[in-house]
Parts: structure tokens; sequence; C-alpha cells
């Protein structure tokens, strides 16, 4: 790397390995190293922000970071866009963006979680369309953290979490969210987990959605780490 760092975003597209922001020796970083697979060789580029922490998918040709934490202990109000066809980069403004976001993509849209209070709650999922450069955005019915998110085909599915801020008694949600890209609507709730569960994963394939571990509550305020995969296919 072009300078010694921690706590990057990385990521993979095109044939082009990124390793962006970060932390050299507590200080934020801006730099980007990136590895060329096809040539062999490397080159170096520039955020628009130092952050760190960031959140990265990938849809089609492009990488998006964002939600990094920034000077002053701020979370980023913008996303970071690497077009490894063109080696180009762009910003999409998120304004008031107070938390480290959550991210997950299909071929053509982004999904992106932001909150515009402290704490790490989300409050508003935006979507991004790769196709038109359109950006638009929701609001969840509550405020939420310690939530799954994955996609299956063109709808991406929130799983679980809470919606208090006292964590050591709250036993978690059995909710599912789930919004359609396609027709703009969002199911609030579309089903329910077996349990109520937070800090579970999700992951899709195979036109599925997998939710496994996790933490409950049960009895509370005793915490319990799960085994249990629940596997969704959405009509």
């Amino acid at each position: 790397l072009s300078q010694p760092r921690a706590t990057m975003a990385t990521a993979a597209v095109g044939g082009k390995l990124l390793f962006a922001g970060g932390s050299s020796n507590g200080i934020y970083s801006k730099v980007v190293d990136i590895y060329d697979t096809q040539t062999g060789k490397w080159s170096t580029s520039s955020l628009s922000k130092a952050q760190v922490n960031s959140s990265v998918t990938v849809a089609g040709n492009k990488i998006f970071i964002s939600g990094g934490v920034v000077e002053g202990a701020m979370y980023s109000e913008t996303v970071e866009v690497y077009d490894a066809g063109t080696n180009a980069w762009s910003v999409i403004n998120l304004p008031g963006n107070k938390i480290r976001t959550t991210t997950c993509a299909n071929e053509r849209y982004v999904f992106i979680t932001t909150g515009s209070e402290a704490y790490g709650f989300a409050n508003r999922l935006h979507i991004f369309d790769t196709q038109n450069g359109q950006l638009k955005a929701v609001n969840f019915p509550f405020p939420i953290t310690e939530f799954a998110m994955g996609v299956i085909g063109n709808k991406v599915v929130i799983a679980g979490g809470r919606k208090t801020d006292n964590s050591s008694l709250d036993e978690g949600l059995s909710d599912v969210l789930v919004y359609d890209a396609v027709t703009g609507k969002m199911d609030t709730p579309a089903f329910s987990l077996p349990e109520k569960i937070r800090m579970a994963s999700a992951i899709g394939g195979d036109n599925k959605l997998f939710i496994g571990g996790g933490v409950t509550t049960s009895p509370a305020p005793l915490l319990k780490n799960q085994r249990m995969v629940s596997v969704f296919q959405l009509r």
C-alpha cells in the first residue's frame, strides 16, 4: 500500500481491488490504493473525505463507500462511488446522516440505511438506481438498530433488530420489513421471524435470504446466542 493504515474499506470489481480510507497512526486517511489484476500494477486515488470504518457494497461495475467516521467523530453524509470501467469517482449526498450506514445491493439497485439521530438507529432507507442515477428514500415505521439486511431479487429485507435504546432489557424484534424497489412499496411488517432476535447476519442465494445467528433475550434480560438459520423465499 502507498500508506500504512488500518480499518479500510475494501472491495473488488471489474478486475480491480480497492483499499480505501482508513486510519494511519491515528490520523484518518482519504487515500485509495487500486490494484489492477489484469496489468498487475498499482495506482492511487483519493476519497472526497478522510474516513474510517466505512460500509461498502458493489453494484454492476461500481463500488459504493458510505457512512464512515470522519473528523470530529461524525459520520459521513456522502456516498463515494468508484466506476471501474471509467476509473472515475462521483459522490451521492445523504444529508443529515448521523450513523454508520448499512448497505447491500443487486446488479441494479443500491440500498443504504441512514439515521438522523445518534446511537446508531436507522430511520430511512435510500434506494439508488444505477441505471438512471435516481436516488429516492422511504422512512422506516420506527427507528431501528442491530438488524440484519439482505437482498432477494429487487427486494431488500430488514429483519429483527431492536427499536429502543435500552439494550440490556429490550428483547429485540421478530418483525421483517420488505421494500420492493420496483413498486416502491414497503411492507411493515411483511412477516415475522420465529423468534425475537437482534445482531443476526443475512445473505442471499438461489433467490432465497438466509438469516442466521444473532442474540435473543429469552427470558429477559439474559442474552443467548443463536445457531438457528431462517430461510425465506419471497414471491
